[in-house]
Order: C-alpha cells, then structure tokens, then sequence
C-alpha cells in the first residue's frame, strides 16, 4: 500500500470519496472539495471557525475547526477556494442550527492534512430556496438553516449598515430592491414579534447584487404589477415578499 508524508506524519494512500458517504465508522477519510461558506464563532470568550464544503458530486457538509487548530488551518483555508481534506473527526450533526442537510459533520484534529490548493475545479451548489408560503404553512424542517429571496416593500428597525448604505445608494433606481439570504433561522410568531428569518452565529450570507443571477432571474419572473420600488428610506414596517 502507498502512502503519503503531511506533517511529519506517514498516512495510507486513499482513494478519494464523496461527502454523501462520510459516516462515523472510521476516520481515515479522503475528500476533495470546495469551500462554500466560512465564518467565525465566539462561544465563552474564545473563537474558532467554521465552514461548509461541496464536492463534486453536489452534497455538502458542516465542518469546525477547533480553537486549538485555528492557527494552523486558518490561513490555509480560504474562502472559495478547493483543497484535497483527509483524516478528521466524524461525529452527527445534532446542532441545534444546522447549515448542511448531511447526517454526519467534520471536526478536524492535529492529523488532519490539507493540500492542493485550487488544483480542482467544483462547480458551485445550485440553492434551493425554502418559499415564504411553506414557512407560513408550517411545511418545513425547523432544525435547518434555509435559504430565502424576496422583494422589499419596505423597512422599520434594522442595523445592518451594508444594507442601509445600499438602500441609500438605491434612492433614483427604478429596479426593485431584492435580497437573497442563506443559512437563517425561521422565528415562530409569538409576544410582540412576528414570523420571520433571522440570522444565527455570523453564519447568515446576503446577496443585493441586482446583477447576480439568481436575484435578476427572480425579478424577470415576477409581474410587473407586483414589482414595488423601494425608496430606500425607513417607514413603518418591515416584510418581504415572494
């Protein structure tokens, strides 16, 4: 059997397997995959990151990277970018917010290699949006993170400073103004707050780009008798639609 030198270490040589197969029958894995999402936690004072990846075969799966591996892995993991991964722990995915549908989620140990730094191409994931009538009516999984895309009628309290300068930059444009969110968290209705999509954890991506693909195809698709225009200043309520 072949085998390969990382860090000091002598691995067995592997073939490289897809992300829908990782369960927790062993650890010695191989997987080839590209970096979807990374983002940062602070849980008692002290972070560590977090990431999804996608292979070529289309499935994903959430991974961590412990406080005590950040200085090793973090600048060797970037965004966007496609890496070979082998050895690292296997354990179910029971977190109370789960980004990645798959059973199982990674965590890597100080045996964990990296390498091939974009030596290979994955085509990103296509999302798949979670409608606003299915989370009205009840009819999805409440323990994942969704993906959601909708037309602004308007905004009342908010903090997010990208948005606002956007909506500001917005004020002459005769497009309407849409927002495609990944990796939110449904909040049921209850007291003074009303149904809505939050974010968990820095983990919460935000497309506005009118040029993207996704958000100008949905403005094609939308009646034009429907379309609002946004003005970009604060009124009275807050609502997406879809």
């Amino acid at each position: 059997m072949g085998h390969l030198m990382v860090a000091g270490y002598r691995f067995p040589s592997q073939a490289i397997e897809r992300i829908c197969d990782i369960n927790d029958s062993k650890e010695l894995w191989k997987v080839v995959i590209w970096v979807h999402h990374k983002w940062n936690v602070l849980i008692n004072n002290k972070e560590h990151f977090e990431m999804i990846y996608v292979d070529k075969a289309g499935g994903d799966i959430h991974v961590i990277i412990p406080v005590a591996h950040i200085s090793v892995f973090d600048e060797k993991l970037l965004f966007d970018h496609t890496y070979t991964i082998a050895n690292f722990k296997v354990q179910p995915n029971v977190s109370t917010f789960r980004p990645s549908v798959h059973k199982f989620m990674l965590k890597f140990t100080g045996g964990t290699s990296v390498g091939d730094d974009n030596k290979h191409e994955i085509h990103a994931k296509p999302l798949v949006f979670t409608g606003f009538s299915e989370i009205i009516n009840d009819n999805y999984n409440n323990d994942l993170l969704i993906d959601v895309i909708g037309m602004v009628e308007g905004i009342g309290y908010y903090k997010c400073s990208r948005f606002i300068k956007f909506t500001q930059d917005r004020d002459n444009s005769s497009d309407p103004t849409v927002l495609l969110l990944q990796y939110e968290k449904v909040k049921e209705e209850g007291g003074k707050f009303l149904l809505s999509v939050i974010n968990t954890y820095n983990v919460m991506l935000i497309c506005l780009d009118a040029g993207f693909a996704l958000i100008k195809d949905f403005i094609d698709c939308m009646p034009k008798d429907f379309i609002v225009i946004f003005s970009g200043h604060m009124g009275s309520s807050s609502q997406l639609s879809s």
